[in-house]
């Protein structure tokens, strides 16, 4: 069973999945091969709230991409929107 859930959100759009993944790796090799990047790698932020723990800081990955935006999740994530068969 994946772990891991790739989400994208193109400009004036929701967020759709996209795939699931086995590991944090392989989902963002797929958001480099979308947005055509020559590279091997890409840079993944999350957000830090002075309110929130490590788990919740830690519960997803973020990328902003030229073309689209796009969040890395695990498969029970808090997320609303990030929980899909």
């Amino acid at each position: 069973m994946s772990v891991w859930r790739l989400f994208v959100a193109t400009p004036g759009c929701d967020w759709q999945p996209v795939d699931a993944f086995d590991d944090v790796a392989a989902a963002a090799d797929r958001i480099r091969q979308m947005e055509d990047y020559p590279a091997t790698g890409i840079f993944l932020e999350f957000y830090i709230d002075s309110l929130s723990s490590d788990f919740e800081a830690l519960s997803h990955f973020e990328h902003t991409g030229q073309r689209n935006r796009y969040v890395i999740a695990p498969r029970n994530s808090a997320l609303p929107w990030a929980n899909f068969p």
